[in-house]
């Protein structure tokens, strides 16, 4: 079945609908136009968000939950109608998207969000956002350099951080606005240095974990976190404008093999199985999860990835010894399965629930 729909999914439709014209590379596309797209062998309804570099067409397929595809202008992927085409060289304003994406990009901007204007100075600490697979990740600015911008990932190692074009980020409306309060930019620089220096586990990370950054305010779901099938990117080949080369990135939180199994719910009929050996100093208030432990739902626990320790959510003990886990920076996309001997937990929680254990044991 998943091999059928692989084969679906890259396969254009035959034939072109009724009243409809081939899209190509010559084809004058405006955002905001209606047209058909491709979809698993199929015409779908679809808006153009924008036309790429590489001439692929960022399509909105309107009923298939805004999915958001990029597509090339060629063996019928996209057609048009040609009395579209005709009211959009007569008056292209007319013509209004209803999302609104970065060229190159798949991912919408957020409402509260726009691109950074060319004329602001973004002082250090600024918190931006980067678009990368499709999702948005919270940074901080490092340096504003003019048309690009040194960024800190945030909860990254620093050997993450990146020059990347001032047109491929952008910044919450609220955060822009507080730049013109000289406190709410002392707090960004602060925030910036707590995020390059931290990476304890057990304390408090700054702002953005599990918080927004002040001046993101409330932000939708996916707004700052990696999306759903960021592990169809094995080996990470085509990665965008600066994450060439990254140290780590083909062992990203979460990404790992996926294997047949059912949790005691019965609910997951496929396991994906991490693989993050503690790489580090476990802190000296944590220690490695007991075999014969028993923990219930909603543990907090630690893994380490990047040269550092990351604070995830146990979600179920599975029969085989195994813990399936959230991590609680990364939302429900990287849900997995980890061996205890790669997790680690506070010395006072282990303590505390075999007194629990204890107690329930001797009837008390």
């Amino acid at each position: 079945a998943a091999v059928e729909q692989a084969r679906l999914e890259a396969t254009p439709p035959t034939g072109l609908p009724t009243g409809h014209q081939a899209v190509t590379a010559a084809t004058r596309l405006i955002p905001g136009m209606p047209v058909k797209a491709g979809w698993m062998a199929q015409w779908e309804e679809a808006e153009v968000l924008g036309v790429n570099d590489d001439h692929t067409v960022t399509l909105l397929y309107t009923n298939q939950g805004g999915r958001v595809v990029a597509r090339p202008p060629k063996n019928n992927w996209i057609a048009v109608d040609p009395a579209i085409l005709a009211k959009a060289a007569a008056n292209p304003e007319s013509f209004v998207p209803s999302k609104k994406v970065l060229r190159n990009s798949l991912a919408p901007i957020p409402d509260e969000a726009v691109v950074i204007p060319t004329d602001v100075k973004l002082p250090k600490g600024t918190p931006v956002l980067v678009d990368f697979h499709s999702g948005w990740f919270d940074a901080y600015v490092i340096q504003d350099l003019g048309n690009s911008i040194e960024i800190h990932y945030d909860h990254l190692p620093s050997s993450f951080d990146r020059k990347l074009p001032r047109a491929a980020i952008i910044i919450s409306t609220q955060a822009l606005e507080s730049l013109n309060n000289p406190q709410m930019v002392e707090q960004y620089a602060s925030n910036l240095d707590e995020s390059m220096n931290d990476d304890r586990f057990g304390k408090d990370f700054p702002p953005g974990f599990g918080k927004r950054p002040a001046g993101f305010g409330n932000m939708p779901r996916g707004f700052g976190k990696l999306p759903p099938g960021f592990e169809n990117f094995p080996g990470f080949d085509n990665l965008p404008p600066g994450f060439a080369n990254l140290p780590g990135m083909n062992n990203f939180p979460g990404v790992g093999n996926l294997a047949e199994g059912d949790d005691a719910s019965g609910e997951r009929t496929r396991r994906r199985v991490a693989n993050h050996p503690i790489g580090g100093r476990i802190p000296p208030d944590a220690q490695i999860v007991p075999e014969s432990l028993k923990i219930p739902e909603g543990t907090k626990l630690g893994a380490y990835w990047g040269h550092r320790f990351f604070k995830l959510t146990l979600l179920t003990a599975n029969d085989d010894g195994t813990l399936y886990v959230r991590w609680d920076d990364f939302g429900d996309s990287r849900d997995c399965d980890m061996s205890r001997d790669q997790l680690i937990i506070a010395k006072d929680d282990v303590k505390k629930l075999q007194r629990a254990a204890t107690l329930k044991g001797s009837g008390k």
